[in-house]
């Protein structure tokens, strides 16, 4: 991913880990941006391990744990309100 999306923001959102910055905290304005959002159960350690080798930053969606559809929905809303939506 990253010689094939070097201009991109890579993102990887999940709820394993306490104090990941949100989504809307860092999105950049008028970047785009790579969100890979997890299965039901969420990404395993191996999977989040080799985003961030690939250039993903962790970032979370909520307090709490998301449906798959729910977390892709607020995802995309975060990123077209360009990160002010806390």
């Amino acid at each position: 991913f990253r010689t094939l999306l070097p201009n991109v923001q890579k993102l990887i959102a999940h709820c394993k880990q306490e104090g990941l910055p949100l989504l809307s905290e860092i999105v950049e304005p008028q970047q785009d941006v790579l969100a890979l959002i997890g299965p039901e159960g969420g990404f395993s350690d191996e999977e989040i391990l080799l985003a961030k080798q690939y250039g993903f930053d962790e970032v979370s969606l909520s307090e709490n744990r998301l449906r798959t559809e729910t977390a892709a929905i607020t995802a995309v809303m975060m990123m077209k309100t360009g990160g002010q939506c806390k």
